[in-house]
């Protein structure tokens, strides 16, 4: 990882990234995070994927198969 920063992606900035409904703050974090790739490194904690999968689930009300599919998106 020589020359390469670690970025950390809190639950909320994912979430965001999600469910897109504030246009803005999804564009703008889009914005942010592929400027961001180039020479950085995103990392996230398993209890940020954890919030993640709860918040999805229980305020969103998205299906679990949905959730597993952005969160495997979201770390590949």
């Amino acid at each position: 990882m020589k020359d390469s920063n670690l970025i950390f992606l809190d639950s909320n900035l994912w979430i965001y990234l999600s469910i897109k409904d504030d246009s803005d703050k999804h564009k703008l974090l889009l914005s942010l995070i592929q400027k961001s790739l180039g020479k950085n490194t995103i990392v996230v904690s398993m209890q940020v994927i954890n919030e993640v999968y709860w918040t999805l689930l229980r305020r969103y009300k998205i299906k679990e198969e949905d959730i597993k599919r952005i969160i495997e998106d979201g770390i590949y």
